[in-house]
């Protein structure tokens, strides 16, 4: 029964993030759905996340030591059966261009997950600092603004349940495979931009 409950709300939490974003012309005015273009299909797509869905799943297989339950071919669900005194249930969505993780835990067992996963190879030291200085500040929406990402993290309770959705979403302007360095002759570092080929 507990089981069915963690993954009602692992359901509740994924409908919440499979929300679509709202898209805004130069002018203001809401771009309507039959018009956006897909980021996806497009053959100058600049923009992505520095790790993948396969990366996160990898991470999180590692972790829990076992696949997870595949839903609608971009929600993947893991769940921790082994503390009894503890649920934990955490769902990664692929988004497209942004990747979602969903954490539902009874306890601060469940809060180790996130805060381990912070600390995965792909995320840079720097990173994880402000992931977990977000973590940190309690319950509320907080977005951050990185270099090579962009994060909402929406932490709530509910009775006893503590839920942790985050988003990572790509920059606007980071474009990994358009930076080059160049060394100065005093051995300063410069930074140039590159169109990429």
């Amino acid at each position: 029964m507990r089981i069915r409950k963690a993954l009602a709300l692992v359901a509740a939490g994924g409908v919440l993030l499979l929300l679509p974003p709202l898209e805004y012309n130069a002018a203001g005015e809401q771009v309507p759905a039959e018009m956006r273009v897909s980021v996806e299909d497009s053959p100058q797509r600049l923009h992505s996340l520095p790790f993948s869905i396969g990366q996160v799943l990898n991470y999180f297989n590692e972790a829990f030591g076992k696949r997870p339950i595949k839903r609608d071919d971009k929600i993947f669900v893991y769940a921790d059966r082994e503390n009894p005194d503890e649920v934990v249930t955490i769902a990664v969505s692929d988004f497209g261009a942004s990747l979602g993780v969903v954490l539902l835990a009874t306890g601060d067992y469940g809060v180790n997950y996130i805060r381990e996963f912070f600390e995965a190879p792909f995320f840079l030291l720097p990173e994880s600092e402000q992931l977990y200085m977000l973590l940190d500040k309690g319950t509320g929406i907080r977005s951050l603004a990185l270099e090579r990402f962009n994060v909402q993290m929406r932490i709530s309770e509910a009775g006893k349940w503590l839920v942790v959705a985050l988003e990572f979403r790509p920059p606007e302007f980071y474009r990994p495979q358009g930076t080059l360095v160049t060394s100065r002759p005093l051995g300063l570092a410069s930074t140039q931009k590159v169109d990429p080929v």
